[in-house]
């Protein structure tokens, strides 16, 4: 049975919390042995948009590699993270079999990220937003985001 569209949002949530837990504890480690080297010391514009960018990428990073590495876990937890799995859900291939890094890689990074933040950007957020909204309206539950990797998200 399709997940539902609050389920999703739930997950959403939860996994975006250990994320930023996640990345915050790595920009603390990132930030004290910067410190303890002397390279924090009083940074100019050019250091501080520098440290900037390499904080989002590094956080983007987290992320993805979180959300990729727990979905493709083996058995009963494939195609879950920790927040599908918090709130029941989790993501198996249009034909329902299990997810593989290939598919997750797809799903989460090229679509996901990539493909939506460029339409993100083209289209004022409209794009994103209707990804976002897609599974309220569709008689599958499926995001664009979905239709486009081949996936469902389901009830475990």
């Amino acid at each position: 049975m399709p997940a539902t569209w609050i389920s999703r949002v739930g997950a959403l949530l939860v996994d975006a919390f250990i994320a930023l837990a996640l990345g915050s504890v790595l920009g603390f480690v990132v930030g004290l042995i910067g410190g303890l080297a002397g390279i924090a010391t009083a940074p100019g514009t050019l250091e501080l948009v520098s440290l900037q960018l390499a904080a989002g990428v590094l956080g983007l990073m987290v992320y993805l590699t979180y959300v990729c590495l727990t979905m493709v876990r083996p058995g009963a937890r494939n195609g879950q993270t920790l927040g599908k799995q918090a709130v029941g859900i989790r993501v198996v291939r249009a034909d329902g079999r299990p997810v593989d890094f290939a598919t997750v890689a797809l799903r989460e990074i090229a679509v996901k990220y990539f493909l939506f933040q460029i339409l993100a950007i083209v289209t004022l957020f409209v794009a994103t937003l209707l990804d976002f909204l897609w599974p309220l309206w569709d008689h599958e539950r499926r995001a664009l985001h979905d239709m486009i990797a081949s996936t469902r998200v389901m009830r475990a």
